[in-house]
């Protein structure tokens, strides 16, 4: 059973939520729940406690029904994922509070340091650069600016789709969730923060230009009798200026997690990913200094 609570949900929602496990419960004899409860309140130690009322009627729940925690430790960055953006829900801000968010100082830090112990020595010198960059879009330049250079209006987004705010079941689309942060903002950072997030390296570079024409065509099949918002050409460029600046808000995600997994294969291929990941950001942000100097003038 796959569930998710979000972080604003009333208390009477989340009540409604339990009973809804609780039938479900009551029709199976092997359940496992997955996904994301947002009690970040909850302390799941020997004796479970929680710092609000409904975490409490969840760990009593928990009880009652027989349910184990099996994850008792917090996340790698949990002090990302329970951070809770719904003042920016709805305007044209929140994408660049996600950014700020995901590219927080300490965070970033930690992530960077965890490069620097686990890539190969002969990374350290595109590392150093890399943290750079990052510190360069975080306090340099406004992000909100990319729309304006690119010759655009803002378009309703999600801000934040990335591939845990996807559900997939036997292979296709079941449901997008974590719709707090929908806001106006640039064409391509939905798209472009799933490319970044979700492919290896080999994918990403080889499918692009086919996954952002898919993309596209599928928006124009939709809108069919609407004005079309922006050009194809335009939705790549957006896609070049923002990509350095979605791949820095995924690196510390990737980064951390691939440091924490147990598992050889998955660790290897976290580790190439954030490679692949770095060199592109190095690359394109020299040419997006050469195609788009307008957005880099000093504020």
């Amino acid at each position: 059973m796959c569930i998710y609570r979000s972080p604003s949900c009333e208390y009477k929602d989340s009540l409604h939520l339990l009973n809804i496990i609780s039938d479900h419960l009551g029709h199976n004899l092997d359940v496992y729940i997955v996904g994301d409860t947002n009690f970040p309140g909850i302390e799941w130690s020997t004796t479970p406690k929680s710092s609000n009322k409904i975490g409490t009627d969840f760990i009593n729940f928990c009880d009652s029904h027989q349910l184990t925690q099996h994850i008792k430790v917090p996340t790698p960055i949990g002090e990302i994922i329970d951070r809770n953006r719904l003042e920016f829900a709805g305007g044209v801000d929140c994408f660049q509070s996600n950014i700020l968010d995901f590219l927080d100082k300490k965070v970033s830090e930690k992530s960077f340091g965890l490069m620097r112990k686990s890539f190969p020595e002969e990374y350290l010198d595109q590392i150093d650069t890399l943290v750079d960059v990052s510190d360069f879009y975080l306090n340099k330049v406004d992000i909100s600016k990319i729309i304006e250079v690119i010759g655009l209006k803002p378009v309703l987004t999600h801000s934040d789709l990335w591939q845990s705010n996807v559900m997939i079941v036997k292979n296709k689309l079941h449901a997008i969730i974590d719709w707090q942060t929908v806001s106006f903002g640039s064409p391509a950072q939905d798209i472009g923060l799933l490319i970044v997030s979700w492919l290896s390296t080999q994918d990403r570079r080889q499918k692009l230009d086919f996954l952002l024409n898919e993309y596209y065509n599928t928006f124009l099949d939709k809108i069919k009798g609407h004005p079309v918002p922006y050009t194809f050409e335009q939705l790549k460029r957006n896609y070049q200026l923002l990509f350095p600046v979605l791949a820095c808000m995924m690196l510390p995600w990737i980064i951390q997690l691939s440091f924490y997994v147990q598992e050889k294969e998955l660790r290897e291929y976290g580790i190439e990913k954030c490679v692949g990941l770095m060199e592109d950001v190095l690359a394109t942000h020299q040419k997006n200094l050469e195609d788009f100097p307008k957005f880099f003038e000093p504020q």
